[in-house]
């Protein structure tokens, strides 16, 4: 679990530690003390949340990383669903030694937006099969309802031996 100290997120935001302590303590930003000595550490996730709800915050944020890290700024501009697929992108850049550059990211991001087209296509098949296996039991069902409100009774009935072709002689 990624996560930043008091201490950094400070300086990420250009305030004082004490100010974010204090974020802590109104319950504005979620916080595990690990240690007194060692004091709180907030999770990415929830540094990414609160930093969505701060645009004061989340300006500085970037300004302050600059060119360092594209892909964090890209995460907080596009909120925290593109976060999700940014942090993604750094986990897979993470295995490469290349520098990470926005032609990088745009790459990434189409092709990550014709896998979920794909994705959405296959599914909205599925759910059109469905939804025609659904209207035939319906139909079946409502035609059971309508003969059983009919109260059938023995003489209307087919035979077994009728169905498969064969008159009641056998043949």
């Amino acid at each position: 679990m990624a996560g930043y100290t008091v201490k950094q997120i400070a300086e990420m935001l250009g305030t004082n530690q004490e100010t974010v302590r204090r974020w802590i303590r109104e319950k504005k930003l979620s916080a595990v003390q690990t240690s007194r000595k060692d004091g709180n550490v907030v999770d990415e996730k929830e540094f990414l949340r609160f930093i969505k709800g701060a645009p004061k915050y989340a300006s500085r944020l970037a300004k302050s990383l600059g060119p360092y890290s594209t892909e964090l700024v890209l995460g907080i501009l596009f909120g925290a669903v593109a976060s999700n697929i940014v942090l993604d992108y750094m986990a897979k850049k993470k295995t490469q030694k290349t520098r990470s550059l926005p032609e990088d990211a745009k790459a990434f991001l189409e092709k990550s937006i014709s896998e979920l087209d794909e994705q959405i296509e296959q599914k909205t098949q599925a759910v059109q099969q469905l939804e025609n296996e659904i209207s035939d039991m319906q139909t079946k069902a409502t035609a059971y309802r309508y003969l059983l409100e009919q109260g059938i009774d023995e003489s209307d009935t087919v035979s077994d031996h009728e169905t498969d072709g064969q008159d009641d002689t056998g043949e």
